[in-house]
C-alpha cells in the first residue's frame, strides 16, 4: 500500500509540473519578458524604440530574409535577431508586423526581385576541420512604409542593429526630412572630400548638401542646420551677413575650428586668426589662437625611437575629454558618451558681456583639471621629444572649455549698420546691373542654438575610422539640433570606454595589478588543489567503507 500511496504521490507531482509548463506558455503568449542583466542594458529594446515602434502613424513591415540552413557561426546572429525582432513586436502597436522568409525557397526571379531591392546572398566563410570554405546565405531586412522602404542587406556586418532598424523606421515615417547644410567656398573640405564618412552616416536621417554662398545669396530656408568646418579663406562682409541672417532666421549654426594653422614644414602650429572671429565673438564666444595640452589625460601616438623601434605615448596635443567631468550631466549631444578625442583643438573664451542673460550655456566638453591653454607657436613634437610642463608650473592647469552651445535669442552682428551689396558675380555679363537684396535685415532670432567647437580634424574621415566615439558625439548633436534626443541612447550603446581613473595612487594601482595578474591566478591554484585534496579524501573514504563492508561480510 505504502508502494501505491508513493506512486499515485509522483503522479500528481508531475501533472502538477506538467500544469504549471502549460500555464506559462499560455501567458507566454501574451506577456513578453526577459532578464537583461548587462550594465546598460544591451540586450533590451531601448525606451526610445518603444516609443517610435509604439506610436506609428501607418502600417510598417518588416520582413526578415535569413537562409534555412546557417553555418554554426551566423547562428548566434540569427538567435539575436530573432531576439530583437520579438522586442519590437512586444512593444509596437498592431501597425508593426514582422515576418521571417527562407529566401532559398523562392524561384530565381523572385530571388532576383530581392537583389534588385537591395538584399542579395552573402559570402560567409566557414570553418571546417581540415580546410576553409564559402557559402552564399541571406541574412538581410527589409522594412516597408507606404510605398517607401530600406533594407539593411546583412546584419551580421552591422554593428548595432537596433539603431538601423529604429533609424530606418523613424526616417520612413518622418513627414519632412531636415537637411543639413555644409558650407564650402573658403577652404574647408566637402562632404565628397574630407568629411565623407560624415556625410554617409547622417544621410540614414537627413539631407545632406554642400552649401556654396556664391556671390551672397540667401542661405535656403529647406537648411536647417549649418555646419562651417575649418574655413581657411576670408569672408566677405556680404558672406558673413548670409550667416548672420540665416542664424537670425531660426536656422542652428555650428562652427568648428582653431586659431591656429598647422605648419608641417616647421613641424609648429602658427598664429592664424579665425575668419569668422568677429562674427561669433559677437554672439559671445571666441576662439583662442591657442592648443590645449592635457597633461591628465590624453590620446596615445606611435613614437620613434631609432633602430626601428617605437612606442606608444601619450601626446597631451590630442586630449580625450570623458565622463563625468568633461561632459555636462544634462546636454542629449554628449549623453551615455564616454570619451571623445579632439586632436589640436583650441580653447574657448565666453564673452559674458554680448551673451543674453536669458541664454542657456551648455560647456559640452572640457579637458581635465590637469591641462593648460599653449599659445602659438606650438612646438608638435611628442613626448619625449619635448616637454610639456607649463611654463608657469601647476597654477597654469586648470580646466580648459573646447565645446559649446548657446540657446536662446540671438542680436544680429549687423544691427546698426547698411546691408552688405552682394559680391560681384565673375560669371555676368558686362553690363549687367548689381542685384539689389529686397529681403527686410532681420536683428534679432526666434529661438535658437550656436556651436562653437575649437576644433574640425575630429569629424574628418582619417579620424572617424579610429575614433568611433567622434562620429557618435557628432551625430548625437546635429540629433538634438533637428529631431530631440529620439536615438541618442540608442546609438551611445556600442561605445564604451571605461579606463582606470587617472587619479588613482601608486599603491591603488599595485593593488589592482596583484588583483588582475596575481590574486586570480593564486584563487583558481588554491581551488585546483582543495579540488585535488578533497576528491582523494573522497577517495580514501569510500575505499575505508569499502574495506568495512568486506570485513563486515568476512565475520557473517
Amino acid at each position: 500500500m505504502r508502494k501505491a500511496g508513493q506512486i499515485s504521490q509522483t503522479t500528481i507531482e508531475i501533472l502538477i509540473l506538467i500544469g504549471i509548463v502549460v500555464v506559462i506558455n499560455i501567458f507566454g503568449q501574451y506577456y513578453y519578458a526577459r532578464a537583461d542583466l548587462t550594465e546598460d542594458k544591451q540586450y533590451s529594446l531601448a525606451q526610445s524604440s518603444k516609443e517610435i515602434v509604439s506610436d506609428l502613424p501607418d502600417r510598417v513591415h518588416i520582413t526578415a530574409y535569413i537562409s534555412g540552413e546557417l553555418p554554426p557561426e551566423l547562428q548566434p546572429y540569427e538567435q539575436r535577431l530573432r531576439d530583437l525582432l520579438d522586442e519590437y513586436r512586444a512593444s509596437a502597436s498592431a501597425l508593426l508586423t514582422i515576418q521571417f522568409i527562407n529566401p532559398d525557397n523562392l524561384d530565381d526571379e523572385e530571388q532576383g526581385n530581392l537583389e534588385m531591392r537591395g538584399i542579395a546572398q552573402q559570402p560567409v566563410q566557414i570553418t571546417g576541420s581540415d580546410q576553409l570554405s564559402y557559402r552564399n546565405v541571406y541574412m538581410g531586412l527589409e522594412i516597408v512604409y507606404l510605398e517607401e522602404y530600406k533594407v539593411i542587406p546583412f546584419v551580421v556586418a552591422v554593428q548595432n542593429l537596433e539603431y538601423e532598424i529604429t533609424s530606418s523606421i523613424l526616417k520612413l515615417v518622418t513627414e519632412e526630412t531636415p537637411t543639413i547644410g555644409f558650407l564650402t567656398g573658403h577652404g574647408e573640405k566637402t562632404t565628397q572630400m574630407g568629411y565623407s564618412a560624415l556625410a554617409e552616416s547622417l544621410r540614414e536621417l537627413y539631407n545632406v548638401r554642400d552649401t556654396d554662398l556664391g556671390n551672397g545669396r540667401k542661405i535656403g530656408d529647406n537648411v536647417n542646420t549649418l555646419i562651417i568646418a575649418q574655413p581657411t579663406e576670408p569672408f566677405t562682409e556680404r558672406h558673413r551677413y548670409c550667416i548672420d541672417q540665416f542664424l537670425m532666421r531660426g536656422g542652428k549654426l555650428v562652427v568648428l575650428g582653431s586659431g591656429v594653422k598647422m605648419d608641417e614644414m616647421q613641424n609648429q602650429a602658427q598664429f592664424q586668426a579665425f575668419p569668422l572671429d568677429s562674427l561669433i565673438s559677437s554672439y559671445g564666444v571666441k576662439i583662442r589662437n591657442d592648443l590645449v595640452a592635457d597633461l591628465g589625460y590624453s590620446w596615445q601616438v606611435p613614437v620613434s625611437m631609432g633602430g626601428g623601434f617605437r612606442i606608444m605615448t601619450n601626446y597631451p596635443l590630442f586630449p580625450k575629454i570623458s565622463a563625468p567631468d568633461g561632459f555636462p550631466s544634462d546636454s542629449p549631444a554628449t549623453r551615455d558618451l564616454q570619451v571623445l578625442v579632439l586632436p589640436y583643438v583650441s580653447s574657448l573664451e565666453l564673452l559674458y558681456d554680448r551673451i543674453a542673460d536669458e541664454t542657456e550655456i551648455v560647456q559640452l566638453a572640457k579637458s581635465t583639471q590637469a591641462s593648460y591653454s599653449y599659445p602659438v607657436p606650438v612646438d608638435l613634437s611628442p613626448p619625449p621629444q619635448q616637454d610639456f610642463r607649463p611654463p608657469g608650473g601647476e597654477s597654469d592647469l586648470s580646466q580648459q572649455l573646447v565645446a559649446v552651445e548657446l540657446r536662446g535669442v540671438f542680436t544680429s552682428a549687423f544691427q546698426g549698420q547698411a546691408k552688405p551689396a552682394f559680391d560681384l558675380d565673375p560669371d555676368a555679363a558686362e553690363g549687367t546691373l548689381p542685384e539689389m537684396d529686397d529681403e527686410p535685415m532681420l536683428t534679432t532670432s526666434p529661438e535658437t542654438s550656436l556651436v562653437v567647437i575649437g576644433n574640425a580634424m575630429f569629424i574628418e574621415d582619417a579620424a572617424l575610422s579610429r575614433l568611433p566615439g567622434n562620429e557618435v558625439f557628432f551625430q548625437n548633436l546635429v540629433e538634438s539640433l533637428n529631431l530631440g534626443e529620439k536615438l541618442i541612447g540608442i546609438r551611445s550603446r556600442t561605445v564604451t570606454h571605461r579606463p582606470l581613473n587617472p587619479d588613482l595612487t601608486d599603491a591603488e594601482k599595485n593593488g589592482l595589478r596583484f588583483w588582475g595578474y596575481g590574486a586570480v591566478p593564486l584563487i583558481v591554484t588554491i581551488f585546483g588543489v582543495a579540488r585535488f585534496y578533497l576528491k582523494g579524501q573522497r577517495k580514501r573514504l569510500l575505499q575505508a567503507l569499502l574495506a568495512a563492508e568486506q570485513q563486515s561480510a568476512k565475520k557473517g
